[in-house]
Formats: structure tokens, C-alpha cells, sequence
């Protein structure tokens, strides 16, 4: 067992040790009052839509006309990104959300050809109202799971008019967790058992985002896809913050506490571990080179280059596991990053990544 001490909450106050596995002996870490909180959720993105650049460069009355707009006018840059393999564009997808710290994402539309526990799967995804033609059938089903959709994204009467067309045809009542929710009231709130707030896309795309201080459900956070915005989660949560709409508070539960209760996942076996100071100031102005620790489900996944000796010394093996430059620091990851990099780049090479090749 490795026992990872010497830890602070967000709030400056101690952080019990964290028990990495079970057998003996007990070997410890001192971490040098780092700053620990649970495992960061990103719960929408679109894994296999992170190769792509931000497309769109106008305002938007909401998502169809977006989507008519760059199929008419970026032809060429979606056609370029489409020759990347899927397997190879949702692996980007996956650890573009691990070196900015989050343990969780949640893939919004079809499985992805990868394996990883960090992607969330136990829920239904439908794209929405306007582009499923068969949603009121895959809505309508005796399935629990929460579904998942696109619903009110966008400034118009339509967008608002779309979210009642859906709750009327929720004949089952089946948990709804709505994506966007811009022209989302509170009444229409009410009938979702949580609302995935992506300001930083809705911005980009409608140059206003969700009343999330009107909203009668539990918030959550996503950041979307690099189609839409940064690939730096951290980049995302400072436009929330931004916005002034709700207290710091509510927004770290959105994206940490709040997410683990609706998604169901296990407490205590996920946390992020930062290089920064206490309060919420600090927190917010991470960013992914500070990242020193991702512990998801009990086990390692990222490790900055301050504790990789340390680590070896203790029995962490990291056979299998690479590295990249990121900023000033090297992080290791399992698997082949800069491999994965290598490959997109050979069907795309205007490819760009937020990392270097130490090669």
C-alpha cells in the first residue's frame, strides 16, 4: 500500500492520507502540502471530436444552424480530421481530459472503440430533438439509466420550444440529464435531474450561455469538444467563473461532488492532486502543467515528473507508461502518448497538440 500524506483541501484544511491498494507494507509519500480534491468530472465531451480545431467564427440562433453553417464552409477541415481512425482520435479525446487533471469524462453519442475506466458509460446518450430522427423511441424505453441530450442549445424560441417538446414526450419519466440548456427556464428545469453547464462552448458558438443561477436541478460541468473551445478544462472553468452566475462553491460541486452523485460513482477513490495554494483563487488559476497526481478508481493514472523517483522507491512500477512535455514539466502517463500523436499526425499534419514529444 502507498499512502500519499501531507495534503490540503482547496480551503486550506488538512486532507486525511490517501490508502493507494490494499497489501502491505504501508510505504509513505510526503507530499509536501499539496493541494488534493476529489476526482474532477468532466461530464460532457465528445471523445472522438478533440482532433479537430474551433470551427465557427459567427453567432448562432442554436446548434442546427451552427452545424448546417460548417458543413457548408469548413468542408475541407472536417474531411481533413475524418481520415484520422476513430480509435486514434477518441485515445486523443480520453487524455486530453487526463493531463488537465480530470479522473472522469462522460462521452456524449456512439461507444467508442477504447477501454479506459476513466470514460463513463453507464447512461444513454441522445444527440437531440432536431438531429435523432429516432429519439422518441430510444427515449421511450423501459431502461433506468439517466439519458443524456442536447436540448435548449441556442438563443431562440426554437431552442426553448424543443425543451417541452422533449419533457412532454418523456412518457416514462425517464431521468433526463440535459446538455446546454440556454434557453432553459426554471419551470423547464425542474424536469431533469441535472443540467451539464458548457459555458465556454455555448459562448464561442451563442455569445450567452445557461442562467445556471435560475435553474431549479443539479448543475453539473462540461467542457464540450475542441470543436467548440480550448482543449484545457481549466480554460473552460475560468469562463464559468467569469460569468459571476453562482458562488465558487457551486461550482467546484458541480464539477466534483454533484457529479459523482449523479453519475453513481464510487467516493473516495478518485482524486486530483495539484501544485498551488489554498483558496479558491489558486484553484482556479490551475492549469494542466500544475497537475501533479490523477488517482482514478484507487490507481495511479498521471504522474508528474517532482514524484516519478519517489514512487519508483516506494513499488510503483511504470513499465508500459510514457511521457510528454507539458509547459515546464514532464507527466507520465500509461500507454503511448507521443505514439498516438505521431500516428494522427500521419493522416493529419496539421495536427497540433498542447504538449511536446520528448523524442
Amino acid at each position: 500500500m502507498i499512502i500519499l500524506e501531507n495534503l490540503r483541501t482547496p480551503a486550506g484544511a488538512a486532507h486525511a492520507p490517501i490508502r493507494l491498494g490494499a497489501a502491505p507494507p504501508h510505504r509513505a509519500l510526503d507530499l509536501a502540502g499539496a493541494l488534493v480534491f476529489p476526482g474532477l468530472v468532466n461530464s460532457h465531451d465528445h471523445l472522438e471530436f478533440n482532433s479537430f480545431p474551433a470551427l465557427g467564427a459567427e453567432r448562432y440562433p442554436n446548434y442546427v444552424a451552427w452545424g448546417q453553417r460548417i458543413h457548408a464552409h469548413y468542408k475541407p477541415d472536417i474531411d481533413r480530421v475524418l481520415r484520422i481512425p476513430l480509435r486514434l482520435r477518441a485515445a486523443w479525446g480520453v487524455y486530453k481530459n487526463l493531463l488537465a487533471g480530470v479522473t472522469t469524462v462522460v462521452h456524449h453519442g456512439p461507444p467508442m472503440p477504447i477501454h479506459d475506466d476513466s470514460v463513463f458509460k453507464n447512461c444513454q446518450s441522445i444527440h437531440s430533438v432536431q438531429l435523432e430522427p429516432l429519439w422518441r423511441l430510444r427515449l421511450n424505453n423501459p431502461q433506468k439509466r439517466p439519458c443524456v441530450i442536447h436540448t435548449g442549445e441556442g438563443a431562440d424560441q426554437a431552442s426553448h420550444r424543443e425543451i417541452d417538446r422533449l419533457t412532454r414526450w418523456n412518457l416514462f419519466h425517464r431521468p433526463l440529464v440535459g446538455v446546454h440548456g440556454i434557453a432553459m427556464t426554471p419551470g423547464q428545469s425542474e424536469k431533469f435531474r441535472a443540467l451539464v453547464w458548457c459555458p465556454g462552448s455555448n459562448i464561442f458558438l451563442y455569445g450567452q450561455t445557461a442562467r445556471v443561477d435560475r435553474i431549479q436541478t443539479t448543475l453539473l460541468f462540461g467542457t464540450d469538444s475542441t470543436l467548440t473551445g480550448s482543449w484545457d478544462f481549466w480554460e473552460h472553468l475560468r469562463t464559468a467563473r467569469e460569468t459571476a452566475l453562482i458562488p465558487d462553491a457551486n461550482l467546484f460541486d458541480a464539477l466534483t461532488t454533484n457529479a459523482a452523485r449523479i453519475w453513481g460513482l464510487p467516493t473516495g477513490a478518485d482524486y486530483t492532486i495539484a501544485r498551488a495554494a489554498s483558496g479558491w483563487d489558486a484553484f482556479f488559476a490551475l492549469d494542466p502543467e500544475a497537475i501533479e497526481l490523477v488517482v482514478n478508481q484507487g490507481r495511479i493514472r498521471l504522474v508528474d515528473e517532482r514524484w516519478k523517483r519517489p514512487l519508483e522507491n516506494l513499488g510503483h512500477s511504470f513499465e508500459g507508461w510514457s511521457h510528454v512535455r507539458l509547459g515546464d514539466s514532464n507527466k507520465y502517463v500509461p500507454g503511448d502518448l507521443p505514439k498516438i500523436a505521431r500516428e494522427i499526425r500521419a493522416y493529419d499534419p496539421q495536427a497540433i497538440f498542447p504538449f511536446k514529444d520528448p523524442k
